[in-house]
């Protein structure tokens, strides 16, 4: 009888524990990351008789979660991928709605400028229209300086997310290494039992995590979770939890990185391997969207300001003087990394502002390379390598001053600051050039049907400066421009290397240009030599070219010939000497042409004496020079007591102060055809005049800084004049080229227009908002869709739930029957004995 109560005594606690796990299981329906738990019941070991095996009973063997563990690692991802396409489309949703506002921001304001423009050309003496002209150009520069504010404010308020993100992600990973540490010590003190409401709780956090960033879990033997992120860093390994934390970008101060805290030490991250969840989705949006939208905001302000300006300061204002700087400019931004050893600063300055990409770069030197400088464009990583700056490349210019150390980097942001930088020059409307200096007209008398162009102003520049160059160096203040004194240059890299030299004395002069007004370029070598005196065969070996021996060189039928062959004999080593080979098809004379500023020097090796007749090339040729350009009115005066070194003349002449236009640009000049009428005359005031040229229709005619164009058929003695304009408060003819601008492709290497590269940027972000806003819904879809499938296995259901109170309520009340029957037996067989 003792058997039967103990079989009844075990239903009854089975059946307890079932109702005790049912009541958890409802209690805690609403949890979130709650999995449901049931009781794993397992008969007892029967007992062997007489009559076979006899039953003991029951047994509850563990409380176990109902957890599919490969639902749940698809849940995490679609959950840090959807997190991060969500948190990536509010942050751009913001910028699409201003942009693409058609009745503010940049497209009015450009439609109300060059219709306020077109209405100076038509009433140039007006002076309500020159004030409109005025107001719509402060306007619209206000519209540029607002929208970028409100992309610097964005990046502003990313930086705090970041931060707010990367807390998050600390104290998730410190309560999973607690969590973990009470799961490790439950575990060992359970026999094995698993602690269901503590696992629970540690999916809960690792969900939560995943939410800030994708974390990638491994599960140890112990029961406690490792968790990694990025590239594999650990945050949580054990009971131990390592942090994230902010710093400042060491190449861009206006943005924050995110660092791995390792034991107190901040190592880079590099920032694209933080995927997934709303950091991820932060960084992508910063990178790839903030950056780029402000970029080429940035381009298109100061493309405009550049093209606008060039067309102004072709024309007349109502004061008789040329025009000048309408828009000011932003300039391009170069941040040096924190981390730089060396005290070397790069400057960028814009060359040819239509031909800027809207890119980032980053600029690198590693003395290990024979190029050191590496250039990458950001947008699409292509990389340039260069022996030596200044270079130009994408309509930007860069030099560099100072002393490079290994490993040195910097960030050039171009147009960054265009928008903001942006801004009206003039105050006085009168100072609009609307007129064209000149004017041309036909004589009424011409008898031919020759028509002439309207006069275009040639801007030309302010006089530049030509000289050789050194193999020596500079010494600080040695050499003077325009009373600035020049710091000190470094050597050529090997004796005899002027270019070396030359590119170290124009590093030197950029250093103060902002002071000088001067800037300087080491020009790329090029050097020519005359005809081949000989057609005779060069043996290999006979001459070198920058110290590489020149193989063969086969005969040749003629100079042309054996020309060619010098110079595919040269071009076959090029990539050793860097120097590249080309021959007149006519003559035969050889040209080189070296890459990167780099020196040419020829050599004759061994007992040939013959060079110079065979090939045409003088040996022991350097040919690398400095040109220097005058940026201000203040022209260009060389002093010092050794501006030598430099190659450059002391008190040169091009120093007196000129205008950038011609001084006789006002002279009136007649252009007067001759009999037969195949050429023409131009007489009048200015350099070259009189002079007889033949006639080609169409051609350009340019002197004393116009241009302009004869075409038909004139006749003998038909006469045409080009004469300064005495109208001019009349006369909108370069307002009229102004005006004309809002239809050229001045824009992205002459592609679109002002209007069609903005409609490109509110179409590439229009386009990229609309793209995640349904891989950000279809995402949304599928974590409720795989939420769904993880809770009909894991999830309470309360029905079923109170069909179990039912089911182990009737089971317990069964269990105490059977014991109050094995009670009432024992009690009978107690009876019978007394």
């Amino acid at each position: 009888m003792a058997d039967l109560s103990s079989i009844g005594i075990s239903a009854l606690t089975a059946a307890q524990t079932g109702l005790l796990t049912t009541e958890h299981n409802i209690a805690n329906a609403s949890t979130p990351g709650y999995n449901r738990q049931q009781i794993v019941q397992t008969a007892n070991t029967p007992l062997l008789t007489g009559s076979g095996f006899m039953g003991q009973g029951v047994n509850v063997s563990t409380v176990t979660r109902l957890y599919n563990d490969f639902l749940n690692t698809q849940l995490l991802q679609q959950q840090a991928q959807s997190s991060q396409l969500s948190t990536y489309y509010t942050q751009i949703q913001q910028i699409n709605n201003v942009i693409a506002d058609p009745t503010a921001g940049i497209s009015p304001s450009l439609q109300n400028f060059f219709s306020a423009v077109s209405g100076v050309a038509n009433d140039p003496s007006s002076a309500a229209a020159r004030q409109t002209m005025l107001s719509s150009a402060q306007s619209l520069t206000s519209s540029f300086q607002s929208l970028n504010q409100l992309f610097n404010s964005m990046n502003t308020s990313v930086n705090g997310q970041i931060g707010s993100s990367v807390n998050s992600i600390n104290a998730y990973a410190q309560q999973i290494a607690a969590i973990n540490q009470n799961i490790t010590v439950a575990s060992a003190g359970g026999t094995g039992q698993p602690p269901n409401d503590l696992l629970d709780q540690r999916d809960q956090l690792i969900s939560q995590l995943n939410q800030e960033i994708k974390a990638t879990v491994i599960k140890q033997t112990d029961g406690s979770y490792n968790v990694y992120i990025g590239s594999g860093q650990a945050l949580v390994v054990g009971n131990q939890a390592f942090a994230l934390q902010t710093v400042t970008s060491p190449s861009d101060p206006t943005k924050v990185n995110v660092s791995y805290n390792a034991r107190g030490t901040s190592v880079p991250m590099q920032q694209s391997s933080l995927q997934g969840g709303n950091l991820g989705g932060l960084l992508a949006f910063r990178d790839q969207s903030l950056t780029t939208t402000q970029n080429a905001l940035g381009q298109l302000a100061t493309g405009l300001a550049a093209t606008f300006n060039a067309q102004n300061s072709l024309g007349q204002d109502l004061n008789g003087a040329m025009g000048g700087t309408f828009f000011n400019m932003g300039a391009p931004v170069v941040n040096s990394n924190s981390n730089n050893a060396g005290t070397a600063v790069v400057s960028a300055s814009i060359a040819n502002a239509t031909a800027l990409t809207g890119s980032d770069y980053t600029l690198t030197y590693n003395s290990a390379n024979a190029q050191p400088y590496t250039l990458t464009r950001l947008s699409d990583n292509k990389v340039t390598t260069y022996a030596r700056l200044p270079q130009t490349v994408d309509g930007l210019t860069l030099s560099v001053s100072g002393t490079t150390s290994n490993g040195d980097s910097f960030l050039i942001r171009p147009t960054v600051n265009g928008a903001q930088g942006i801004s009206v020059a003039i105050s006085d409307p009168s100072q609009i050039a609307a007129a064209i200096p000149v004017i041309s007209n036909a004589s009424l008398n011409n008898i031919g049907n020759g028509t002439i162009t309207a006069a275009s102003v040639v801007n030309t520049p302010y006089a530049t400066v030509t000289g050789g160059s050194t193999t020596t160096a500079l010494t600080a203040g040695q050499l003077t421009l325009n009373g600035k004194p020049v710091g000190a240059s470094v050597a050529g890299s090997a004796a005899g290397q002027s270019a070396d030299s030359a590119y170290a004395i124009a590093q030197a002069i950029n250093a103060v240009s902002a002071s000088s007004g001067v800037t300087a370029t080491a020009n790329v070598n090029i050097v020519t030599g005359s005809a081949p005196g000989s057609t005779s065969a060069i043996a290999a070996g006979s001459f070198s070219i920058n110290g590489i021996s020149v193989g063969a060189v086969a005969a040749g039928t003629n100079a042309a010939g054996e020309g060619a062959n010098v110079a595919a004999a040269i071009n076959a080593i090029a990539t050793q000497t860097g120097v590249t080979a080309s021959a007149n098809t006519s003559t035969g004379a050889v040209t080189l042409t070296a890459a990167d500023g780099r020196d040419i020097t020829i050599a004759q090796l061994g007992t040939y004496a013959t060079l110079s007749s065979d090939t045409g090339l003088t040996p022991a040729t350097n040919n690398a020079t400095l040109t220097l350009s005058s940026a201000s009115a203040a022209g260009i005066n060389v002093a010092g007591t050794a501006p030598g070194n430099a190659g450059l003349t002391a008190a040169t002449t091009a120093s007196t102060q000129q205008p950038p236009v011609n001084a006789n640009l006002q002279q009136p000049v007649t252009i007067t055809f001759n009999n037969p009428p195949t050429t023409f005359t131009i007489s009048g005031t200015g350099t070259g005049l009189p002079a007889t040229l033949a006639y080609t229709p169409g051609t350009p005619i340019s002197y004393n800084g116009w241009s302009v164009q004869i075409n038909g058929n004139p006749s003998a003695n038909d006469v045409f004049t080009v004469k300064a304009n005495t109208n001019a408060s009349s006369d909108g003819n370069n307002a009229l080229l102004m005006a004309g601008l809002q239809t050229q492709n001045t824009m992205l290497g002459g592609a679109v227009t002002y209007a069609g590269a903005f409609a490109q940027l509110v179409s590439q972000v229009g386009s990229q908002t609309n793209q995640l806003q349904i891989t950000s819904q279809a995402q949304t879809n599928m974590v409720n869709q795989t939420t769904q499938t993880q809770q009909s296995i894991s999830g309470v259901n309360l029905d079923e739930e109170a069909a179990n109170l039912i089911k182990y309520q009737q089971a317990y009340q069964a269990a105490g029957k059977a014991i109050q029957t094995a009670n009432t037996l024992f009690s009978t067989l107690l009876t019978m004995l007394n």
